[in-house]
């Protein structure tokens, strides 16, 4: 029986080593962590300070993790070294304990989420789209900090194992007992990350296909949209324009709402024409036109109504559920607002909202 459970143990660390180099994109020590071998992360300029942290966290989560496996081996061998069986015994199985709960991190690694998925939840904006690219950065680095410390955990305790069983009688019938539960549930642990390890392999392509589907349709949708929004505006511009003929007055609003107009557009052409301009960047500069137009262009009728309006409409667009829910939040309405007396507060609300949206809150 003992040279059965040694002979059960001697093949795990070729076993992981096996598993690491068919999945380094989770496992290898270095490239892992590379963004590269992210299914798709969010552009460099689109990761927030916070989220910067991400690989430094993940890091000490699991310096912190083999520390204390360390531990429990460094604790073990010394055990046995001075020939302590109780404590030996106390020690491997709190190494049971700790598997126990590595396995159970790793069950449910892929469950209630609809991110790392087979069937990932639908995208209707580049808001959403955003919001989605950055759930799955976040599980990426989950992902490899349970696959990383379970793999560490069944290598530590196997080893240790070994070097217990080497010190058990033959004839010791319990303890030999104990170490074989606890020599299975190393191999249901190794199971289950091998489990994990091919069904990440299996969602990665599903999951990128579904990002890349969604930005080309979004790509081929949004565009009517902004337009019709923008013919809005550019009526009220034309209108301007008629104005300004009759009276001269009407001149310094006709060029600022002409130059809007046009710049607006060119905002857009260039947008959707190019995948290189982050929708963040371009509703930032749509905003930042908005605000210079309004500096002349509030004083005149209709006009606070027409900018607070298109604000409203760009952030919808791209949000898709995300501002209407936050218009609730701030007018108690679901709906496109008027705006009254309160125009120019109202205007200052979807604008902080655009704000927020651009900055991914």
């Amino acid at each position: 029986m003992k040279q059965g459970l040694i002979d059960t143990l001697t093949p795990i660390p070729s076993n992981l080593l096996a598993l690491a180099e068919v999945h380094p994109s989770v496992l290898h020590p270095h490239k892992c962590w590379l963004l590269t071998h992210f299914i798709s992360p969010p552009p460099l300029a689109e990761i927030t300070d916070f989220e910067r942290k991400y690989l430094p966290m993940a890091k000490e989560a699991i310096q912190s993790s083999n520390h204390n496996i360390s531990h429990l081996e460094q604790r073990i061998n010394r055990y046995l070294a001075e020939g302590k069986q109780a404590e030996v015994k106390q020690s491997a199985q709190q190494f049971s304990d700790h598997l126990e709960q590595e396995i159970e991190f790793i069950q449910t690694l892929f469950e209630n989420n609809d991110v790392l998925s087979r069937t990932p939840r639908k995208i209707t904006s580049f808001a959403q789209l955003s919001h989605f690219i950055k759930d799955l950065y976040r599980l990426e680095y989950t992902v490899r900090i349970n696959c990383k410390a379970l793999s560490t955990t069944v290598l530590t305790f196997s080893s240790s194992l070994k070097e217990i069983l080497a010190c058990v009688d033959e004839n010791d019938r319990a303890h030999l007992s104990i170490i074989q539960q606890q020599e299975a549930l190393i191999l249901r642990a190794k199971s289950e990350l091998a489990k994990a390890l091919t069904l990440y392999d299996e969602l990665a392509p599903i999951v990128k296909e579904h990002i890349e589907t969604t930005n080309k349709y979004l790509y081929r949708t949004t565009p009517s949209m902004f337009e019709a929004a923008l013919k809005k505006l550019k009526t009220k511009s034309d209108a301007l324009a008629e104005e300004a003929k009759i009276n001269s007055k009407y001149e310094p609003a006709k060029d600022a709402a002409a130059l809007l107009c046009r710049n607006l557009e060119a905002l857009g052409k260039e947008f959707f024409a190019s995948k290189y301009v982050l929708y963040s960047t371009f509703l930032q500069n749509c905003k930042k036109e908005i605000t210079e137009a309004r500096k002349v262009l509030k004083n005149h009728r209709g006009w606070k109504e027409a900018l607070a309006n298109f604000t409203y409409m760009l952030g919808a667009i791209f949000s898709l559920g995300l501002l209407p829910v936050v218009s609730k939040a701030c007018t108690g309405n679901w709906k496109f607002f008027t705006v009254k007396t309160d125009s120019e507060k109202a205007l200052d609300t979807f604008d902080n909202t655009l704000s927020n949206l651009i900055k991914g809150r």
